[in-house]
Protein backbone atom coordinates (compact mmCIF):
# COMPACT_ATOMS: atom_id res chain seq x y z
CA UNK A 1 0.00 0.00 0.00
CA UNK A 2 2.84 2.14 1.21
CA UNK A 3 4.44 1.69 -2.88
CA UNK A 4 1.23 2.30 -4.48
CA UNK A 5 0.72 5.87 -2.57
CA UNK A 6 4.23 6.46 -3.39
CA UNK A 7 3.15 5.96 -7.11
CA UNK A 8 -0.09 7.75 -7.06
CA UNK A 9 2.05 10.84 -5.64
CA UNK A 10 4.45 10.20 -8.35
CA UNK A 11 1.72 10.13 -10.94
CA UNK A 12 0.09 13.60 -10.38
CA UNK A 13 3.89 15.11 -10.30
CA UNK A 14 4.82 13.64 -13.84
CA UNK A 15 0.69 14.77 -14.89
CA UNK A 16 1.54 18.35 -14.39
CA UNK A 17 4.65 18.25 -15.91
CA UNK A 18 3.76 16.42 -18.91
CA UNK A 19 0.20 17.91 -19.58
CA UNK A 20 2.48 20.79 -22.00
CA UNK A 21 1.42 23.37 -20.09
CA UNK A 22 4.32 23.54 -17.52
CA UNK A 23 1.76 25.66 -15.57
CA UNK A 24 3.34 24.95 -12.11
CA UNK A 25 6.62 23.43 -10.63
CA UNK A 26 6.35 20.10 -8.64
CA UNK A 27 5.82 20.12 -5.17
CA UNK A 28 8.99 19.78 -2.76
CA UNK A 29 10.09 16.00 -2.05
CA UNK A 30 11.66 15.42 1.16
CA UNK A 31 10.20 11.61 0.91
CA UNK A 32 12.40 8.89 -1.12
CA UNK A 33 11.27 6.61 -4.07
CA UNK A 34 10.97 2.92 -3.62
CA UNK A 35 12.57 0.39 -5.96
CA UNK A 36 8.98 0.61 -8.24
CA UNK A 37 8.28 -2.11 -10.72
CA UNK A 38 4.68 -1.54 -12.37
CA UNK A 39 2.25 0.33 -14.23
CA UNK A 40 -0.57 3.01 -13.14
CA UNK A 41 -3.39 4.37 -15.19
CA UNK A 42 -6.42 5.91 -15.92
CA UNK A 43 -8.52 8.93 -16.70
CA UNK A 44 -8.74 12.62 -16.55
CA UNK A 45 -10.01 16.22 -18.12
CA UNK A 46 -7.46 19.24 -18.43
CA UNK A 47 -9.54 21.86 -16.99
CA UNK A 48 -12.93 22.10 -15.67
CA UNK A 49 -15.02 22.92 -18.74
CA UNK A 50 -17.60 20.74 -19.59
CA UNK A 51 -16.28 20.25 -23.14
CA UNK A 52 -13.02 19.34 -21.68
CA UNK A 53 -12.35 16.15 -23.81
CA UNK A 54 -11.23 12.94 -22.00
CA UNK A 55 -7.66 12.29 -22.21
CA UNK A 56 -5.96 9.29 -21.26
CA UNK A 57 -2.74 8.70 -18.72
CA UNK A 58 -0.86 6.05 -18.39
CA UNK A 59 2.23 6.27 -15.90
CA UNK A 60 5.10 2.69 -16.12
CA UNK A 61 7.90 2.67 -13.58
CA UNK A 62 11.00 0.23 -13.43
CA UNK A 63 14.23 -0.08 -11.10
CA UNK A 64 16.55 -1.07 -13.13
CA UNK A 65 19.90 -0.06 -10.92
CA UNK A 66 19.91 0.76 -7.00
CA UNK A 67 19.74 4.45 -7.47
CA UNK A 68 18.23 5.04 -10.51
CA UNK A 69 14.05 5.48 -10.75
CA UNK A 70 13.01 5.06 -14.83
CA UNK A 71 9.55 6.48 -14.92
CA UNK A 72 7.81 6.93 -18.54
CA UNK A 73 4.24 8.60 -18.32
CA UNK A 74 2.08 9.04 -21.91
CA UNK A 75 -0.94 10.79 -22.55
CA UNK A 76 -3.31 9.93 -25.18
CA UNK A 77 -6.72 11.88 -26.26
CA UNK A 78 -8.36 13.73 -28.98
CA UNK A 79 -5.69 15.18 -31.25
CA UNK A 80 -2.83 14.88 -28.85
CA UNK A 81 0.19 12.16 -28.40
CA UNK A 82 2.50 13.33 -25.20
CA UNK A 83 5.43 10.89 -24.08
CA UNK A 84 7.54 11.51 -21.21
CA UNK A 85 10.62 10.01 -19.43
CA UNK A 86 12.11 11.10 -16.10
CA UNK A 87 15.41 9.26 -14.70
CA UNK A 88 15.06 10.00 -10.80
CA UNK A 89 17.53 9.16 -7.61
CA UNK A 90 15.51 7.80 -4.43
CA UNK A 91 15.32 11.81 -3.41
CA UNK A 92 13.23 12.01 -6.53
CA UNK A 93 16.06 14.09 -7.87
CA UNK A 94 17.37 13.61 -12.06
CA UNK A 95 16.67 14.76 -15.60
CA UNK A 96 13.16 14.96 -17.57
CA UNK A 97 13.13 14.09 -21.40
CA UNK A 98 10.09 15.05 -23.08
CA UNK A 99 10.37 12.58 -26.37
CA UNK A 100 6.97 13.90 -28.11
CA UNK A 101 4.09 16.41 -27.46
CA UNK A 102 1.91 16.29 -30.64
CA UNK A 103 -1.47 18.73 -30.29
CA UNK A 104 -3.64 18.79 -33.51
CA UNK A 105 -4.63 22.97 -33.66
CA UNK A 106 -7.80 22.43 -35.07
CA UNK A 107 -8.71 20.57 -31.84
CA UNK A 108 -6.97 22.60 -29.02
CA UNK A 109 -6.58 26.28 -30.42
CA UNK A 110 -9.53 27.57 -28.87
CA UNK A 111 -9.05 25.76 -25.38
CA UNK A 112 -5.18 27.45 -25.55
CA UNK A 113 -6.35 30.56 -26.56
CA UNK A 114 -9.10 31.31 -23.88
CA UNK A 115 -7.38 30.36 -21.78
CA UNK A 116 -3.67 32.23 -22.79
CA UNK A 117 -4.91 34.70 -25.41
CA UNK A 118 -8.73 35.13 -25.47
CA UNK A 119 -8.64 37.88 -28.34
CA UNK A 120 -7.48 35.55 -30.70
CA UNK A 121 -9.82 32.63 -29.13
CA UNK A 122 -12.19 33.60 -32.38
CA UNK A 123 -9.48 32.12 -34.67
CA UNK A 124 -9.65 29.02 -36.74
CA UNK A 125 -6.49 27.49 -36.77
CA UNK A 126 -5.54 24.26 -38.56
CA UNK A 127 -2.15 22.57 -38.61
CA UNK A 128 -0.02 20.36 -36.06
CA UNK A 129 2.34 21.65 -33.19
CA UNK A 130 4.90 19.50 -31.79
CA UNK A 131 6.91 19.63 -28.59
CA UNK A 132 10.25 18.24 -27.41
CA UNK A 133 12.58 18.56 -24.82
CA UNK A 134 15.14 18.29 -21.84
CA UNK A 135 15.89 19.55 -18.14
CA UNK A 136 16.25 18.42 -14.80
CA UNK A 137 14.23 17.95 -11.41
CA UNK A 138 14.79 18.92 -8.25
CA UNK A 139 13.70 19.10 -4.48
CA UNK A 140 12.59 22.39 -5.44
CA UNK A 141 11.37 22.04 -8.38
CA UNK A 142 12.34 21.45 -12.00
CA UNK A 143 13.85 23.51 -14.67
CA UNK A 144 14.55 22.78 -18.48
CA UNK A 145 13.54 23.85 -22.27
CA UNK A 146 11.44 22.88 -24.68
CA UNK A 147 11.78 23.30 -28.55
CA UNK A 148 7.81 24.34 -30.39
CA UNK A 149 7.69 23.40 -34.00
CA UNK A 150 5.05 24.60 -36.03
CA UNK A 151 5.03 23.44 -39.83
CA UNK A 152 2.16 24.85 -42.64
CA UNK A 153 -0.22 25.81 -40.12
CA UNK A 154 -3.65 27.95 -41.50
CA UNK A 155 -5.02 30.58 -39.19
CA UNK A 156 -8.23 32.81 -40.23
CA UNK A 157 -11.09 34.80 -38.81
CA UNK A 158 -13.92 34.51 -41.06
CA UNK A 159 -16.15 37.28 -39.34
CA UNK A 160 -12.97 39.43 -39.67
CA UNK A 161 -12.05 38.46 -42.72
CA UNK A 162 -8.04 38.02 -42.43
CA UNK A 163 -6.28 34.54 -42.78
CA UNK A 164 -2.59 33.91 -42.93
CA UNK A 165 -1.72 30.38 -44.63
CA UNK A 166 2.01 27.95 -44.66
CA UNK A 167 2.47 29.46 -40.82
CA UNK A 168 5.81 27.99 -39.72
CA UNK A 169 7.38 28.91 -36.06
CA UNK A 170 10.71 27.69 -34.04
CA UNK A 171 11.33 28.72 -30.77
CA UNK A 172 12.12 27.82 -27.60
CA UNK A 173 10.53 27.82 -24.34
CA UNK A 174 13.95 28.62 -22.11
CA UNK A 175 12.74 29.52 -18.79
CA UNK A 176 10.43 26.34 -17.39
CA UNK A 177 8.69 26.00 -15.19
CA UNK A 178 7.34 30.00 -16.61
CA UNK A 179 6.04 29.93 -19.88
CA UNK A 180 8.75 32.40 -20.97
CA UNK A 181 11.30 32.45 -24.14
CA UNK A 182 14.76 33.23 -23.12
CA UNK A 183 15.39 34.26 -27.16
CA UNK A 184 13.36 35.26 -29.76
CA UNK A 185 11.18 32.88 -31.56
CA UNK A 186 10.85 32.86 -35.15
CA UNK A 187 6.99 32.75 -37.01
CA UNK A 188 6.68 32.87 -41.01
CA UNK A 189 4.12 32.69 -43.48
CA UNK A 190 3.97 32.29 -47.19
CA UNK A 191 0.32 33.79 -47.40
CA UNK A 192 -1.90 36.61 -45.99
CA UNK A 193 -4.88 38.46 -46.72
CA UNK A 194 -6.03 41.34 -44.55
CA UNK A 195 -8.69 43.57 -45.88
CA UNK A 196 -8.69 42.29 -49.46
CA UNK A 197 -5.16 42.76 -49.70
CA UNK A 198 -2.96 39.91 -49.91
CA UNK A 199 0.29 39.73 -47.73
CA UNK A 200 3.16 37.68 -48.48
CA UNK A 201 6.58 36.55 -47.37
CA UNK A 202 6.39 37.45 -43.34
CA UNK A 203 9.01 37.19 -41.26
CA UNK A 204 8.06 37.76 -37.32
CA UNK A 205 10.05 37.32 -34.29
CA UNK A 206 8.67 37.59 -30.86
CA UNK A 207 9.42 36.99 -26.98
CA UNK A 208 7.04 35.37 -24.42
CA UNK A 209 7.70 37.79 -21.59
CA UNK A 210 7.64 36.05 -18.00
CA UNK A 211 3.89 38.15 -17.33
CA UNK A 212 2.55 36.74 -19.73
CA UNK A 213 2.86 39.63 -22.59
CA UNK A 214 4.02 38.82 -26.31
CA UNK A 215 6.44 41.23 -27.44
CA UNK A 216 6.77 41.47 -31.58
CA UNK A 217 10.51 42.69 -32.05
CA UNK A 218 10.58 42.59 -35.96
CA UNK A 219 7.61 42.44 -38.03
CA UNK A 220 7.76 42.49 -42.10
CA UNK A 221 6.43 41.10 -45.31
CA UNK A 222 5.93 42.02 -48.90
CA UNK A 223 2.64 43.97 -49.95
CA UNK A 224 1.56 45.08 -53.52
CA UNK A 225 4.92 44.61 -54.89
CA UNK A 226 6.95 46.75 -51.68
CA UNK A 227 7.11 45.90 -48.19
CA UNK A 228 5.48 46.56 -45.07
CA UNK A 229 7.10 46.99 -41.33
CA UNK A 230 5.61 46.60 -38.33
CA UNK A 231 7.10 48.78 -35.17
CA UNK A 232 7.81 46.72 -32.48
CA UNK A 233 5.02 46.27 -30.40
CA UNK A 234 3.57 44.31 -26.85
CA UNK A 235 0.26 41.78 -27.34
CA UNK A 236 -0.96 41.71 -23.68
CA UNK A 237 -3.39 38.56 -23.53
CA UNK A 238 -5.54 40.46 -21.24
CA UNK A 239 -6.72 43.10 -23.64
CA UNK A 240 -8.36 42.39 -27.13
CA UNK A 241 -6.27 45.67 -29.03
CA UNK A 242 -2.91 45.99 -30.25
CA UNK A 243 -1.17 49.75 -31.37
CA UNK A 244 1.72 49.52 -33.38
CA UNK A 245 3.37 51.96 -36.71
CA UNK A 246 2.90 50.67 -40.17
CA UNK A 247 5.12 51.76 -42.55
CA UNK A 248 4.60 51.40 -45.72
CA UNK A 249 7.80 50.98 -48.56
CA UNK A 250 7.60 51.64 -52.29
CA UNK A 251 4.39 49.93 -52.81
CA UNK A 252 3.12 50.12 -56.23
CA UNK A 253 0.06 52.00 -56.64
CA UNK A 254 -0.99 49.78 -59.58
CA UNK A 255 -0.85 46.94 -57.46
CA UNK A 256 -4.23 49.55 -55.72
CA UNK A 257 -6.31 48.99 -58.96
CA UNK A 258 -9.08 47.06 -56.95
CA UNK A 259 -9.15 49.53 -54.49
CA UNK A 260 -9.79 52.44 -56.22
CA UNK A 261 -12.46 54.74 -55.26
CA UNK A 262 -14.93 55.24 -58.39
CA UNK A 263 -13.71 58.14 -59.98
CA UNK A 264 -10.44 57.04 -60.32
CA UNK A 265 -9.45 55.11 -63.53
CA UNK A 266 -5.69 54.72 -62.75
CA UNK A 267 -3.19 55.34 -60.50
CA UNK A 268 0.94 54.85 -60.92
CA UNK A 269 3.87 54.93 -59.07
CA UNK A 270 5.81 54.05 -55.99
CA UNK A 271 5.15 55.64 -52.40
CA UNK A 272 5.74 54.90 -48.73
CA UNK A 273 4.12 56.11 -45.83
CA UNK A 274 3.57 55.64 -42.17
CA UNK A 275 0.56 55.03 -39.99
CA UNK A 276 -0.31 54.79 -36.16
CA UNK A 277 -2.60 51.89 -36.06
CA UNK A 278 -4.69 50.11 -33.03
CA UNK A 279 -6.47 46.66 -34.45
CA UNK A 280 -9.21 45.42 -32.01
CA UNK A 281 -9.18 41.56 -32.69
CA UNK A 282 -12.97 41.59 -32.58
CA UNK A 283 -13.65 44.93 -34.71
CA UNK A 284 -10.66 44.60 -36.73
CA UNK A 285 -8.95 48.14 -37.87
CA UNK A 286 -10.39 50.79 -35.95
CA UNK A 287 -8.08 53.82 -35.78
CA UNK A 288 -5.20 54.60 -38.60
CA UNK A 289 -3.50 58.12 -38.74
CA UNK A 290 -0.53 59.24 -40.95
CA UNK A 291 0.19 60.00 -44.62
CA UNK A 292 3.11 59.73 -47.32
CA UNK A 293 6.62 60.02 -46.22
CA UNK A 294 7.97 63.41 -47.41
CA UNK A 295 9.56 62.88 -50.75
CA UNK A 296 8.18 59.33 -50.79
CA UNK A 297 5.45 60.35 -53.58
CA UNK A 298 7.75 61.26 -56.26
CA UNK A 299 6.70 60.19 -59.36
CA UNK A 300 3.13 58.34 -58.11
CA UNK A 301 0.03 60.01 -60.01
CA UNK A 302 -3.63 59.23 -60.25
CA UNK A 303 -5.96 59.91 -63.46
CA UNK A 304 -9.97 60.56 -62.74
CA UNK A 305 -12.45 58.83 -64.83
CA UNK A 306 -14.11 60.93 -67.36
CA UNK A 307 -17.03 63.46 -65.67
CA UNK A 308 -17.54 66.56 -67.31
CA UNK A 309 -17.60 69.11 -65.13
CA UNK A 310 -15.99 67.61 -62.13
CA UNK A 311 -13.92 70.47 -61.62
CA UNK A 312 -14.36 73.08 -63.73
CA UNK A 313 -18.10 72.96 -63.03
CA UNK A 314 -16.64 74.18 -59.65
CA UNK A 315 -15.11 77.37 -60.81
CA UNK A 316 -17.56 80.45 -60.46
CA UNK A 317 -19.74 81.13 -62.86
CA UNK A 318 -17.95 84.28 -64.35
CA UNK A 319 -14.40 82.73 -63.81
CA UNK A 320 -15.37 79.44 -66.30
CA UNK A 321 -14.08 79.24 -70.15
CA UNK A 322 -13.64 83.10 -69.61
CA UNK A 323 -13.19 85.57 -66.86
CA UNK A 324 -15.63 87.98 -66.53
CA UNK A 325 -14.51 91.49 -66.04
CA UNK A 326 -17.75 93.38 -66.90
CA UNK A 327 -21.24 93.13 -65.94
CA UNK A 328 -23.79 91.26 -68.52
CA UNK A 329 -25.64 94.52 -69.68
CA UNK A 330 -22.65 95.80 -71.64
CA UNK A 331 -23.77 93.01 -73.91
CA UNK A 332 -21.12 92.76 -77.11
CA UNK A 333 -18.51 95.22 -75.17
CA UNK A 334 -18.68 93.61 -71.82
CA UNK A 335 -17.42 90.49 -73.99
CA UNK A 336 -14.65 92.20 -75.31
CA UNK A 337 -13.06 92.29 -71.78
CA UNK A 338 -13.84 88.44 -70.84
CA UNK A 339 -10.28 86.96 -71.75
CA UNK A 340 -9.81 83.04 -71.53
CA UNK A 341 -9.48 81.17 -68.58
CA UNK A 342 -6.12 79.50 -68.82
CA UNK A 343 -6.88 77.21 -65.93
CA UNK A 344 -9.91 75.79 -67.91
CA UNK A 345 -8.15 73.67 -70.30
CA UNK A 346 -6.38 71.63 -67.84
CA UNK A 347 -9.48 71.49 -65.30
CA UNK A 348 -11.09 70.14 -68.21
CA UNK A 349 -8.47 67.77 -69.01
CA UNK A 350 -7.99 66.40 -66.28
CA UNK A 351 -11.01 65.79 -65.04
CA UNK A 352 -12.19 64.24 -68.77
CA UNK A 353 -9.25 62.14 -67.72
CA UNK A 354 -6.86 63.28 -70.53
CA UNK A 355 -4.57 64.73 -68.18
CA UNK A 356 -3.19 63.02 -65.33
CA UNK A 357 -2.12 64.50 -61.18
CA UNK A 358 1.09 63.69 -59.27
CA UNK A 359 0.91 63.21 -55.66
CA UNK A 360 2.38 65.91 -53.53
CA UNK A 361 0.84 64.66 -50.66
CA UNK A 362 -1.65 62.35 -49.24
CA UNK A 363 -3.27 62.05 -45.43
CA UNK A 364 -5.34 59.52 -44.07
CA UNK A 365 -7.40 59.63 -40.67
CA UNK A 366 -9.89 56.06 -40.09
CA UNK A 367 -11.68 55.99 -36.64
CA UNK A 368 -14.09 53.31 -36.01
CA UNK A 369 -15.53 55.21 -33.01
CA UNK A 370 -15.57 58.50 -35.24
CA UNK A 371 -12.74 61.44 -34.03
CA UNK A 372 -13.29 64.50 -32.01
CA UNK A 373 -15.27 65.81 -34.97
CA UNK A 374 -17.30 63.14 -35.24
CA UNK A 375 -15.38 61.77 -38.17
CA UNK A 376 -15.05 58.30 -39.16
CA UNK A 377 -12.59 59.29 -42.26
CA UNK A 378 -11.15 61.91 -43.15
CA UNK A 379 -8.66 62.16 -45.98
CA UNK A 380 -6.43 65.21 -47.56
CA UNK A 381 -4.69 64.78 -50.69
CA UNK A 382 -2.51 67.30 -52.34
CA UNK A 383 -1.83 66.81 -56.35
CA UNK A 384 -0.37 68.90 -59.08
CA UNK A 385 -0.69 68.68 -62.61
CA UNK A 386 1.80 66.26 -64.16
CA UNK A 387 1.66 69.15 -67.26
CA UNK A 388 4.36 71.53 -66.45
CA UNK A 389 3.81 75.04 -66.97
CA UNK A 390 0.00 75.10 -66.89
CA UNK A 391 -2.17 78.05 -64.71
CA UNK A 392 -3.14 75.20 -62.38
CA UNK A 393 -0.66 75.49 -59.04
CA UNK A 394 -2.27 72.47 -57.38
CA UNK A 395 -5.69 70.81 -57.15
CA UNK A 396 -6.59 69.44 -53.36
CA UNK A 397 -9.07 66.76 -52.60
CA UNK A 398 -10.67 66.75 -49.06
CA UNK A 399 -12.82 63.74 -47.54
CA UNK A 400 -15.08 63.99 -44.83
CA UNK A 401 -17.12 60.89 -43.48
CA UNK A 402 -19.23 61.17 -40.30
CA UNK A 403 -21.23 58.12 -39.22
CA UNK A 404 -19.93 54.43 -40.53
CA UNK A 405 -17.57 54.43 -42.80
CA UNK A 406 -18.71 54.83 -46.03
CA UNK A 407 -18.13 52.92 -49.54
CA UNK A 408 -14.66 55.07 -50.28
CA UNK A 409 -16.15 54.57 -54.09
CA UNK A 410 -18.64 57.56 -52.99
CA UNK A 411 -15.72 59.84 -51.39
CA UNK A 412 -14.60 61.74 -54.31
CA UNK A 413 -18.09 62.85 -55.25
CA UNK A 414 -19.06 63.81 -51.42
CA UNK A 415 -15.87 65.40 -50.60
CA UNK A 416 -14.35 69.28 -50.93
CA UNK A 417 -12.16 70.24 -53.91
CA UNK A 418 -9.65 73.29 -53.63
CA UNK A 419 -7.68 74.68 -56.49
CA UNK A 420 -5.20 77.33 -56.37
CA UNK A 421 -4.67 79.01 -59.65
CA UNK A 422 -2.03 81.16 -61.06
Amino acid sequence: MQTLAHMSRLACVLLLLAACGFCAAPPTMPWKIPPLDGEMEGDFKPGPAEDAPLLRWKISARTARPRERTIEFAIDGPGLRVRLAALLDPAGEGTWELRAAEADLAVWWSRLAKEYYPALAAAEVTGATKLTGAGVVRRDGFGGQVKLEVVDAVVRDVKQAWSVRGVAIEGRLGLLPVLATDEPVRLGFSEATVAGVELRDGQVEFLLNPDGTLRVNRALCSVLDGQVVLAPFVLDRTKNQMRTTVDLVNVDLAELREFLPAALSEARGRVSGRWDVVWDFRRGLTVASGGLLPGAAVSASIKLRPAPGFLTGRLPENMRERIQLMPDWLGPIGRLFAPANPAYPILRAIEMGESSLDIAAFEIGLSLDGDARGRSAHIVAMTRPTAKGTAVDSVRFEFNVTGPLADFARLLAEGRLNLQLR
